[in-house]
C-alpha cells in the first residue's frame, strides 16, 4: 500500500520544471524543494521522470522508500496559481516481507509521519489531506 498526501499551493512554478520525457506530467519542483530543505538530514536522490509524475528514492530508519510527486496542471493555464499536488510514499519490502505480511506501509510509518508533518506545517500548503 502506498500512501498519498494531497494539498494545494502556489509555491512552485511548474512551468519552469524540466520536461518529463515520458509524459507531460509535472511534480519535479516539490521533490527538488524537499531535497534542498532536508539536505544534511536525508539523502534524497535526484528526481527522475515517470509516466505519472516524478520520483526520488531515500532510506529512512533502515527502510527504503520511493517518494513521488505529481500535480494537476495544464500549460494553457496561468503558470503561477494554486495547484492540487499529490505526494506519494511507497515502502520497499522484500519478497519474504510481502509473503508474511511484514513491514507494511501504514499511517504510523515513521517516514510517512515525517513527511506528513513537513507538508502539514508548511504555511504555504493548504487543504492537506491523506488518502
Amino acid at each position: 500500500m502506498n500512501l498519498a498526501i494531497h494539498f494545494k499551493t502556489d509555491k512552485f512554478d511548474v512551468a519552469k520544471e524540466q520536461v518529463n520525457p515520458i509524459n507531460p506530467n509535472y511534480g519535479e519542483s516539490l521533490l527538488i524543494w524537499l531535497k534542498s530543505k532536508l539536505k544534511g538530514q536525508l539523502d534524497i536522490s535526484e528526481p527522475a521522470a515517470e509516466d505519472w509524475g516524478w520520483y526520488s528514492t531515500l532510506t529512512f530508519e533502515d527502510n527504503r522508500y520511493l517518494i513521488g510527486a505529481s500535480v494537476f496542471y495544464s500549460p494553457e493555464e496561468d503558470s503561477v496559481q494554486e495547484l492540487e499536488w499529490v505526494f506519494q510514499i511507497d515502502k520497499h519490502r522484500s519478497l519474504k516481507q510481502k509473503l508474511f505480511g511484514q513491514n507494511k506501509m501504514c499511517l504510523t510509518d515513521p517516514c510517512f509521519i515525517f513527511f506528513h508533518e513537513i507538508i502539514s506545517n508548511c504555511g504555504e500548503f493548504k487543504e492537506v489531506e491523506v488518502s
